[in-house]
């Protein structure tokens, strides 16, 4: 079994407590919070009996300051982990061993850890980013991998080559679809898109890790229903998809 979670930053419009029964009911038990957008989300203070947990905050920066206040927000949860998904502009920056180990060293005093996604980074392919995380070497800052953002990125470089150069290097694997058509953001419910889930367990399976497994889906652009509705059914189908593909069994 995977340990799994759920970016819940798409549904904002479903109350907190019956986003979070949901979630129990489908097996899952942890959380991906945006930040600053998802601040309002209950600490572990405010909801001492909460039974979902935040395991990760997710930014999209390399500001220091502003990593350094998401990093208090992860204390407040007792979130171990940071995913720094860096602008279109900060991109290059981020591919550079200084960066890396600038980030390393702004989570150190918080006992956290980093996942840099460049998944969406067209000129940073799986290659590279195996390369950079082997030879920065640090326990603190591992990647993220975005299997529909890399896809929709690289449509020349397969997301299964990808997978198996990236996977030693992965902190988190981010579960998003894509829909085969280049620029399409859509992130349909898992199993809807081109991404073969048996395939990518098959292949982090063996690895013996424990990395984060992050489903992530958004609200239909044709919604049927309240987004309490829509939000229920694409998690269900999604994890289904998920226990079929042997990827977790709640």
């Amino acid at each position: 079994m995977f340990r799994t979670g759920f970016h819940v930053s798409p549904w904002r419009e479903v109350p907190s407590g019956e986003l979070q029964a949901m979630l129990v009911a489908s097996g899952l038990t942890e959380v991906v919070l945006e930040t600053p957008s998802d601040d309002a989300w209950p600490s572990k203070a405010d909801d001492q009996h909460a039974r979902v947990r935040v395991a990760a905050l997710r930014v999209s920066t390399l500001d220091q300051a502003t990593i350094r206040e998401a990093c208090t927000l992860a204390s407040m949860w007792d979130a171990e982990t940071l995913i720094v998904r860096p602008t279109v502009e900060a991109q290059s920056a981020a591919s550079e061993p200084s960066t890396w180990r600038v980030l390393a060293a702004a989570v150190e005093p918080f006992g956290q850890s980093i996942a840099l996604d460049l998944s969406a980074c067209p000129e940073f392919d799986a290659r590279a980013m195996a390369k950079l995380a082997k030879y920065v070497n640090d326990e603190h800052v591992r990647l993220c991998f975005d299997l529909g953002a890399y896809a929709g990125a690289h449509p020349f470089s397969h997301w299964e080559v990808a997978l198996q150069r990236v996977v030693p290097y992965v902190g988190v694997l981010w579960l998003a679809e894509f829909s085969g058509t280049p620029g399409d953001d859509a992130r349909p419910p898992l199993g809807e898109g081109t991404i073969d889930y048996l395939r990518a367990a098959e292949i982090v399976r063996p690895m013996r890790m424990d990395p984060l497994a992050v489903i992530d889906v958004a609200p239909p652009r044709r919604r049927r229903g309240s987004p309490a509705e829509a939000c229920a059914a694409a998690l269900e189908q999604s994890v289904l998809h998920l226990q079929r593909c042997g990827w977790f069994d709640p």
